[in-house]
């Protein structure tokens, strides 16, 4: 999930992200995702971190990406927001942005306390509590060192438990009980 400098400095110039502290959403565009959590998460977030924007990449923001342009958002991003606000079973937008070494604020509902481990990739909230998750989001902006680090647990946790080799390997094991 890597992609060149060069990419995302690109990709930072093509939407206007130089000197911009991006918090990345990326997915469907409706209320069941915590889009409307997340903006109002981002007013209170803009008025302790005002060069903070939100990075909306699905139908009615940036458009949808895929390929080496999606990877340039997640390169381009400081860290990922996952606040689904209904029993999202497993959202892949947490493996992708961990892939991508970035930490997450992921939602307490559905799948994504099974990826995101609170306090060590990222953490989990109740997107319904936009003061928490604009919390949140404002000490990882504000401590890049625990970012990074979160973002390198995140980074380790995808390889060891969710990578492709991992999950072949554990529907061997499954079929194999039954053999």
């Amino acid at each position: 999930w890597r992609v060149s400098p060069e990419k995302i400095e690109e990709f930072k110039k093509k939407y206007n992200l130089l000197g911009k502290k991006v918090i990345f959403f990326g997915g469907r565009i409706s209320g069941l995702k915590g889009l409307d959590q997340t903006n109002q998460a981002m007013i209170k977030v803009k008025k302790v971190i005002p060069e903070a924007v939100l990075l909306i990449a699905g139908k009615q923001g940036i458009g949808w990406l895929s390929g080496d342009e999606l990877k340039a958002a997640y390169g381009a991003a400081d860290m990922v927001v996952v606040p689904s606000v209904y029993l999202d079973p497993f959202p892949r937008s947490n493996l992708e942005a961990m892939a991508c070494q970035k930490p997450v604020v992921a939602t307490c509902f559905g799948g994504s306390p099974e990826i995101v481990q609170n306090g060590v990739t990222g953490f989990v909230v109740n997107p319904f509590n936009t003061e928490l998750m604009a919390e949140k989001i404002i000490d990882l902006l504000k401590n890049p060192e625990k970012a990074r680090q979160f973002g390198q647990a995140g980074y380790e946790r995808v390889k060891k438990h969710f990578s492709l080799d991992v999950q072949v390997s554990q529907i061997i094991s499954c079929y194999q009980k039954f053999i």
